[in-house]
């Protein structure tokens, strides 16, 4: 009798212990996809500044060679460095 209720006890422990471990191994499996979309949304966004860099520093090899521009401007800021740089050339009287 003692041993009925000795066993039962145990398969109770034992389910009890294998819910346990597939909560956390649910838990572990949803924290690996979260840390792998964040890494994936990280690694797209270098990937993205990479080419508006590579783009720009094309674009600029395009243009005048002797106008310094700083690598990674949007078109519209190497317009407006291009416009400032020349007002200062015309301050200081010097040509680009």
């Amino acid at each position: 009798m003692f041993e009925t209720f000795k066993a039962t006890r145990r398969l109770k422990e034992l389910e009890e212990r294998l819910e346990n471990v597939e909560r956390g191994f649910k838990k572990l499996s949803l924290e690996w996809e979260d840390a792998y979309d964040k890494l994936r949304v990280i690694v797209q966004r270098v990937v993205k500044r990479a080419q508006i860099v590579e783009k720009a520093q094309e674009e600029a090899e395009e243009q005048e060679p002797d106008t310094p521009m700083l690598p990674g401007l949007t078109p519209t800021q190497m317009e407006r460095q291009r416009s400032i740089l020349a007002r200062r050339s015309r301050v200081t009287g010097r040509e680009m």
